[in-house]
C-alpha cells in the first residue's frame, strides 16, 4: 500500500481501471462490435483516483 501514496502511481492505475470499466460495460451491455458512441474512461478513472486518494489517506492515518 505504500505505492498509492504516490500521485503518479494513483494516476496510472485509475487510468488502466478507467478503461477496463469501459470496456467491461460496452461488452457485456449489448453486441460487443457495435461502434462506441460515448467514451467514460475518463469519469470512471476519475471517480477510481478519487477513491484510490481515499482509501490512500485512510490507510495512511
Amino acid at each position: 500500500m505504500k505505492y498509492l501514496e504516490k500521485r503518479w502511481v494513483r494516476i496510472v492505475l485509475s487510468l488502466v481501471l478507467g478503461g477496463m470499466t469501459t470496456e467491461i460495460l460496452h461488452i457485456t451491455t449489448g453486441d460487443p462490435n457495435r461502434p462506441m458512441e460515448f467514451n467514460p474512461t475518463l469519469i470512471f478513472a476519475l471517480i477510481i483516483f478519487i477513491l484510490l486518494s481515499f482509501l490512500a489517506k485512510k490507510l495512511n492515518s
